[in-house]
């Protein structure tokens, strides 16, 4: 036999599918812990069903069914920008490592403070990145622990940049404070047809 919070989180779920659980902590105003806590004894009754990075469904068929009208596109339309976004991560750290060799080139041998100072950056900004291009091979390290000096190997270009911008970048996302399915997509077809499912079985 369920008890209250468990007929009031069922219910959300069924009027809001797919819905996170910050998203049903917000809805009924009850702390996080307890719904966790009443979610997963929910799906060991089988009375949900939850997909990780999408939310919370009223069942297996529910899941299947979103999937079928539009979830599968958001899914792959998802995967996409989060490659495009691991590639502006990976351009973004590459134009630090290049310029961390250019001013090496040109001033070094320097300390990483030194470094630091001539980029008009803190040194705990490029700390990692001096150590990973050591790791690399793309920078040489001289003299004893707490007074290192680095210079620069070569005059290839280190980490060249991709092309990615963050312009190009669109992350759809689940939302968290809205019952619409997705906040990013909601004009796209696919999501058209998410909704006016949904808007259906509501």
């Amino acid at each position: 036999m369920m008890d209250s919070l468990k007929k009031r989180i069922i219910a959300c779920i069924k009027e809001n599918q797919p819905v996170t659980t910050d998203t049903i902590h917000q809805k009924l105003n009850v702390s996080r812990n307890s719904v966790r806590t009443e979610l997963a004894k929910l799906r060991e009754l089988g009375a949900i069903h939850s997909q990780v990075a999408i939310g919370h469904f009223a069942s297996q068929e529910d899941f299947n069914l979103w999937l079928e009208n539009g979830g599968r596109e958001y899914m792959t339309a998802r995967g996409a920008a989060g490659n495009k976004r691991s590639q502006e991560m990976r351009r973004r750290a590459g134009t630090v490592r290049q310029k961390i060799a250019n001013t090496l080139r040109k001033y070094g041998p320097l300390s990483g403070k030194e470094i630091a100072d001539m980029m008009s950056v803190t040194y705990q900004r490029i700390a990692s990145q001096i150590c990973e291009m050591v790791r690399l091979n793309q920078l040489v390290k001289h003299g004893k622990s707490g007074s290192y000096l680095y210079t620069a190997v070569g005059d290839a270009e280190v980490f060249p940049a991709d092309e990615v911008t963050q312009e190009d970048i669109e992350l759809p996302e689940m939302p968290t404070n809205i019952p619409d399915i997705f906040t990013q997509c909601r004009n796209s077809e696919a999501m058209k047809r998410v909704l006016s499912f949904y808007g259906r079985a509501v």
